[in-house]
């Protein structure tokens, strides 16, 4: 029994610390700092314009999260696949969040689809009125500038939302400003996380 404790030490020790950092991450996400801007869409209500979960801790390391879409045109009826992707910019994270807005009059949300996904493990998922949110997490060793655990790259691939085009006309799909990528440094930082919109049309 020793001698398997350590051999797997290590991986046990990880476990335990990443179990712990998350439970303490999910909590923090939810914690109000400096306010920042942030997109919003023109059809979210007054009350969610004014609601204060948008504003976060900000800090020297600076990262991105983007939508993309493999084409831009759609015809009513279309499937509409759109990535979510991270940059890291070389340093390592450990949970990864997500607020999507789109209109309800031109999109009909569908599914999520993570099986690509670079973050591993399911956080929450929730599907409101016309915003998705997407935490998942990947673990982590709580050193964030090395390459061994959590998600460090490019392009990494968060996951896809999928849609179904209905009304003809523009869409915007944005990501809020509360979305977040938090470093595998133990405390839950947040990184300064730059984001963006896309902007289909459906015929």
């Amino acid at each position: 029994m020793t001698e398997y404790f350590q051999q797997y030490k290590k991986y046990i020790i990880s476990g335990i610390v990443f179990i712990a950092v998350l439970v303490g991450i999910v909590v923090g996400l939810s914690r109000q700092d400096n306010e920042v801007s942030v997109y919003i869409p023109e059809k979210m209500t007054e009350e969610a314009k004014n609601d204060k979960s948008v504003e976060v801790r900000i800090n020297k390391f600076k990262g991105s999260m983007y939508l993309e879409s493999n084409k831009r045109k759609y015809r009513r009826g279309d499937e509409v696949r759109v990535y979510i992707r991270m940059n890291t910019q070389g340093y390592n994270i450990n949970v990864a969040k997500a607020v999507i807005y789109y209109p309800q009059d031109n999109l009909e949300f569908v599914s999520f689809d993570f099986s690509e996904s670079v973050m591993t493990m399911k956080v929450r998922e929730e599907i409101g009125e016309g915003a998705l949110t997407v935490i998942r997490g990947k673990p982590g060793d709580t050193d964030f500038t090395d390459f061994d655990d959590g998600y460090n790259g490019v392009d990494g691939l968060l996951g896809i939302v999928i849609f179904k085009a209905k009304e003809s006309g523009k869409a915007d799909i944005g990501l809020g400003q509360e979305s977040r990528m938090l470093l595998d440094d133990g405390d839950g930082t947040y990184m300064d996380t730059n984001v963006n919109k896309i902007t289909i049309d459906i015929n």
